[in-house]
């Protein structure tokens, strides 16, 4: 995302990804069109302000793109639980 390029940004959320990373969810206009965000942040585990900026490492994507990709994302997520819970894993 190029801060110069890219308006109107609005923060989702975020969630731990390690002690010291946390990935962030936002939407912004690039271009005059809408795009979804996911990025890598540096975080200390404590930290409460928004962390670091790791720059280029992340997605972007149209909102329909990703509304595509969520069912795929869903049965991901229950593949991934299954092996989990399978001897041996």
């Amino acid at each position: 995302m190029n801060p110069e390029e890219t308006v109107n940004i609005r923060e989702i959320g975020e969630v731990r990804n390690g002690p010291y990373t946390v990935l962030k969810v936002r939407v912004g206009d690039f271009h005059g069109r809408p795009y979804c965000y996911l990025q890598t942040w540096d975080k200390e585990p404590k930290e409460t302000g928004s962390g670091t900026s790791r720059g280029v490492l992340g997605l972007a994507m149209r909102p329909d793109t990703l509304e595509a990709l969520l069912p795929l994302f869903q049965e991901a997520v229950k593949v991934a639980l299954r092996r989990r819970q399978e001897p041996g894993s």
